[in-house]
């Protein structure tokens, strides 16, 4: 049973006691459940043990999972699927979606819906690989391409409305699928008849599936694919059923409807599901078990539907359950739970018909005299509903009605915050701000929008700023980052966010820009949070000015050569600092770029009064000592150290695998290929990145002196001064070697980043030199 952590803590109280769950798997971060949790961390699962325990047979009638849905009493209603059903549809499955250990899916869908199974099992039981989708796919469009493209996505298996977004984005920006789409399915909505052909002028050679089924028969249980021999007229139809079930049209009489004609959808066979964990009424709830034609349980949908061609077609709900967004809401939950406050007379909660498909609750007080809070309703529903169930407000003094006395959702009040007065309008003179307040009454459809309007506010949900964000980009010509909206979502706000992005693309960053010696800018690689330098910049003098320069993790369209890279920083060492005397320092693999740096910096007339290198090894390699030495090492810290020595080891080795990965990836990429969007995987791609820059970089003799600053490493060979750590050939005029104590990175640390910042204060006082010999310092 998966656990949505995003849900509020009730919502997730009440899975655990309904599912009668025995333990809980979870991260350290997770809320407290009362019952056994088991907290896993990411290194404690990468000590499992890589294959499955030996299990014995497994009962066909046992439950596979428990999913749960919207329910009418105010509770969630949790699904129980057997392994049966799963099975059935995982075969039924991989066949309409023929696939192969070939084939490389992306599990894009949030696990708490019920599609990540159906992207998950079928996928593994096919020997095909997954993919997992990184929180930027769902938040760009264009990040999500660049991804799909990468990684070789063959099939994809999409909310409707993203497809909507995906289609869009494709026909604005005349762009092409990812060359390796071989498929796509969308379901969870309506799809429109308009999008699909934009779609099939896009993706004509791409199967296309439009798929349907409540989480109650198991996932999928009709699709339909699109072909060219079957021109559409009206609508997308939901297809036919697939091989684990039987679909039936209903009359109202519980007769089967006659051909085109409307009735309520009822699906058979073993898609359908036991039932809920709680089910007093399993027959109003729509399970029933038949004898006859439709022999054996079935499960009544509530969906409107009818047959045409052989294929069904659905026209609506039979009740009042609602799909905002791709997802099934029973509105009565939502108005239970408001009723169920003292100072709430009544509640009824519907989706106008104002275009913008957004969830709404109307409500009347208790007491005419004292209407409720708008502000104390809504974090009471954030308290008891998932996101996505959160209605908008609006307060209602009096029902209106029809003639025949039912509520007339017509004639209820849009929420006051959707509607702007004319003395809300824009009084900008900012043209960006003008331009984007456009954008959002074509995303919206609504008008006017004023400078500070909330996007979300105004009806704004993740999918239509998907296709804001599109438009954005395509306006201005410039990357948004999709995080960033959210931050300040108003017309104003983006204004601003665009003008400083447009404006600010130093990558300086001060460390500690007060003194007036000669600055010391450090290259490129500063460490998470620039935490390689910040010690050592509260540790030198504070008349000493410390910078870092750094493209950060790499993006797309960035330089991928060394030469490439120098040139980059040279350009924002010139912008920052124009004239006068720098001195470089760098760390590791980043001593190769901070080298080129040097070098054209003093080709371009500057001077560079100290080329200081942190642990780093040269073009001619680092001395270590042999086999037996290192075996010696180990041995000796083992007895010293015991567990924690083997625990960094294990942590050593698998950095090194990861290393290793990265490096064949992008080897076989190519430099200008784009990353992987995995955070996990970002600090061993700009390692292997800068790794792979420097394998084709020649350096050239360099014609001032070099500081190098030697960790205490147990591993170098007693000859690794006499070259200097590997610099000698290109240190025409001779280096400084100086051994300090601490190790490759904690020397940059507390207790030893002192006496670093002594040495280097030293070098950075001392006049540069055009020639000289090999100088050894010891501490």
């Amino acid at each position: 049973m998966p656990m949505d952590p995003t849900y509020p803590k009730t919502t997730l109280d009440i899975m655990a006691k309904d599912s009668g769950a025995k333990i809980i798997l979870t991260d350290p971060d997770a809320p407290l459940f009362n019952l056994v949790t088991l907290a896993l961390s990411y290194e404690q699962m990468q000590e499992r043990q890589a294959s499955a325990p030996d299990r014995g047979h497994m009962s066909e009638h046992r439950n596979a999972y428990i999913l749960f849905t919207s329910g009418t009493t105010g509770r969630p209603k949790g699904v129980v699927v057997s392994q049966a059903s799963l099975a059935a549809h995982a075969a039924a499955v991989t066949k309409l979606f023929d696939l192969s250990p070939e084939d490389r899916v992306l599990q894009f869908a949030s696990l708490s819906f019920d599609v990540a199974i159906e992207e998950i099992i079928p996928t593994l039981l096919s020997g095909a690989a997954l993919l997992l989708r990184s929180p930027e796919m769902s938040q760009s469009i264009s990040a999500f391409l660049q991804a799909c493209e990468t990684h070789r996505i063959t099939l994809l298996n999409l909310p409707t409305g993203f497809w909507v977004e995906l289609t869009l984005f494709l026909k604005t920006h005349d762009s092409l699928v990812p060359p390796h789409l071989r498929m796509v399915i969308v379901g969870g909505e309506r799809v429109p008849l308009s999008i699909l052909r934009r779609w099939r002028d896009i993706a004509p050679k791409v199967r296309w599936i439009n798929g349907y089924g409540p989480t109650e028969t198991t996932i999928t249980c009709t699709a339909y694919e699109v072909t060219d021999d079957r021109p559409l007229r009206h609508s997308v139809p939901i297809g036919r059923p697939l091989a684990h079930a039987c679909a039936w049209v209903l009359a109202a009489d519980g007769s089967f409807a006659p051909m085109g004609a409307q009735g309520e959808l009822c699906i058979s066979g073993p898609a359908v599901a036991e039932g809920y964990v709680i089910d007093e009424d399993a027959r109003r709830t729509g399970f029933q078990t038949h004898k006859g034609t439709l022999a054996g349980r079935s499960y009544r949908t509530g969906d409107r539907v009818y047959w045409q061609d052989g294929l069904l077609n659905f026209v609506g709900r039979m009740d009042r359950q609602l799909k905002v967004r791709g997802f099934r809401i029973d509105p009565n939950q939502i108005e239970s739970l408001l009723e169920e406050r003292r100072d709430v007379a009544r509640a009824y909660v519907a989706v106008p018909d104002d275009k913008t498909g957004r969830l709404v609750a109307w409500y009347s007080a208790a007491r005419a005299t004292a209407p409720p809070s708008e502000q104390d309703i809504q974090a009471d529903l954030s308290q008891k509903l998932p996101p996505h169930m959160l209605p908008d407000l609006s307060y209602v003094e009096t029902w209106p009605r029809t003639p025949g006395g039912k509520i007339d959702v017509a004639a209820l009040p849009i929420p006051q915050d959707a509607v702007q007065s004319p003395e809300t309008q824009l009084k900008t003179d900012s043209p960006h701000t003008r331009r984007i307040a456009e954008l959002f009454e074509a995303v919206l459809e609504t008008s006017p929008v004023a400078a500070d309007s909330s996007f979300f506010d105004l009806g704004g949900n993740s999918l239509s700023i998907l296709r804001l964000n599109t438009l954005l980009e395509k306006t201005f010509d410039t990357p948004v980052d999709p995080s960033l909206l959210y931050q300040d979502p108003s017309p104003a706000g983006i204004a601003k966010l665009i003008t400083t992005q447009a404006e600010d693309r130093s990558c300086v960053i001060p460390l500690q820009p007060k003194g007036g010696r000669t600055p010391l800018y450090a290259i490129h690689a500063l460490g998470e949070n620039n935490s390689f330098f910040l010690p050592l910049a509260n540790a030198l003098n504070p008349n000493q000015p410390l910078f870092g320069i750094t493209i950060g993790i790499r993006k797309e369209g960035l330089p991928s050569t060394v030469e490439a890279l120098a040139a980059f920083y040279v350009e924002q060492i010139n912008q920052h600092r124009p004239k006068g005397p720098v001195s470089l320092v760098a760390v590791s693999v980043s001593s190769f770029i901070t080298f080129e740096v040097a070098q054209q910096l003093l080709a371009a007339g500057r001077d560079v009064q100290a080329l200081i290198f942190l642990d780093a090894s040269g073009p001619d390699g680092r001395i270590r000592k042999g086999r037996l030495g290192h075996r010696w090492v180990h041995f000796k810290n083992l007895l010293k150290q015991g567990k924690p020595y083997f625990d960094k080891l294990k942590q050593e080795r698998r950095g090194e695998r990861l290393h290793a990965e990265e490096m064949a990836r992008l080897k076989e990429a190519g430099p200008e290929g784009p990353p992987a969007y995995d955070e996990a995987r970002s600090v061993a791609q700009f390692v292997a990145l800068s790794e792979l820059a420097i394998s084709n970089y020649v350096p050239a003799p360099y014609p001032r002196k070099l500081t190098i600053f030697k960790a205490d490493d147990p591993f170098d060979a007693k000859a690794v001064f006499a070259n200097g750590l590997g610099w000698k050939s290109v240190a025409k005029a001779g280096f400084d070697i100086i051994q300090v104590k601490g190790g490759h990175i904690t020397m940059l640390y507390p207790p030893h980043v002192e006496e670093l910042a002594q040495h280097i204060t030293k070098a950075l006082c001392a006049p540069a030199a055009n020639n000289g010999l090999v100088l050894k310092v010891g501490s």
